[in-house]
């Protein structure tokens, strides 16, 4: 017995109306979620934390100066600089 037009017709448009439901429901939920972070965002973040771990340390001496305190044991080559600054500069 085959099954009258009618109700197949019916059928279609009972469920054109749940997809068209749900994809308005979906298109609401997207415009109230923030933006996703573009990939370069995340990356140049993820860059920015590493070389923070892998910067030097900044450690606190007696007498009340900051120094950065390098990694090496040797003497560090002429080009670079030591940054020495006193917290009692108000800088």
């Amino acid at each position: 017995m085959d099954t009258p037009l009618y109700v197949l017709e019916f059928l279609v448009r009972e469920r054109l109306a749940g997809v068209e439901a749900w994809a308005a429901r979906q298109a609401l939920a997207a415009a109230h979620r923030p933006p996703r972070r573009p990939l370069r965002v995340a990356l140049g973040l993820l860059l920015i934390r590493a070389g923070r771990r892998l910067a030097p340390t900044v450690t606190r001496r007696p007498r009340g100066e900051w120094e950065i305190a390098l990694a090496a044991t040797e003497e560090p080559p002429a080009s670079r600089v030591r940054l020495v600054l006193s917290p009692r500069d108000g800088r």
